[in-house]
């Protein structure tokens, strides 16, 4: 069982892969990966200027616009524009660039292709899912949740806070503020495989 909650300001702020910007790695598994040898992996960028993202080979990647004005993706030829809370998902082996209008933030989704999938979504209301052999990972972009422990006492995650867990058979379920958005994540192994 993991039941792991992160606050955002004690993560490592670091470099692109490419040196192009900064990103706030949140998790990522297994524990010890490096940037070449997740499995999966979630981090926040923070963008403010035209970049080109990092190549990643063999990954899939899925990024969700959380706050700003906006924020274009151009790949070989073709423009997709997102609003928050708005997704793109990709290919980590294309080459993308990214064109936000003024500063924004987006959280980063990575799997490695064939040995995880990923499924998301972006939650404002009460929910509640029961949970299989599967990570869950919520990130609260904005307000309050209230969240119910597996020894029954009652947890409050707030903006910028992470929720980590794996337990079968749990019955997840929070209640949220008037103005909570949480984004919530499933990786589901594909295959039996540990990152060397």
């Amino acid at each position: 069982m993991i039941f792991q909650i992160i606050k955002r300001e004690t993560c490592p702020v670091v470099k692109w892969k490419n040196g192009a910007g900064w990103t706030t790695n949140l998790l990522a598994y297994p524990p010890a990966a490096g940037i070449d040898n997740f499995d999966w992996r979630v981090s926040l960028a923070k963008l403010e200027f035209k970049a080109t993202y990092s190549v990643f080979a063999g990954i899939d990647r899925i990024q969700i616009l959380l706050n700003g004005r906006g924020l274009r993706l151009k790949c070989e030829g073709e423009t997709h524009a997102l609003q928050p809370h708005q997704s793109l998902a990709f290919s980590g082996d294309a080459l993308l660039q990214a064109e936000p209008d003024g500063c924004c933030e987006a959280l980063n989704i990575m799997v490695r292709r064939g040995i995880y999938r990923v499924t998301h979504e972006i939650f404002n209301a009460d929910f509640k899912t029961q949970l299989n052999h599967a990570d869950y990972v919520m990130y609260v972009v904005e307000g309050l949740f209230s969240l119910r422990m597996p020894d029954g006492n009652i947890s409050q995650l707030g903006a910028g806070d992470l929720l980590h867990i794996q337990h079968d058979g749990y019955m997840l379920q929070t209640t949220a503020t008037a103005n909570a958005v949480i984004v919530a994540i499933q990786f589901s192994m594909v295959q039996e495989h540990h990152a060397s």
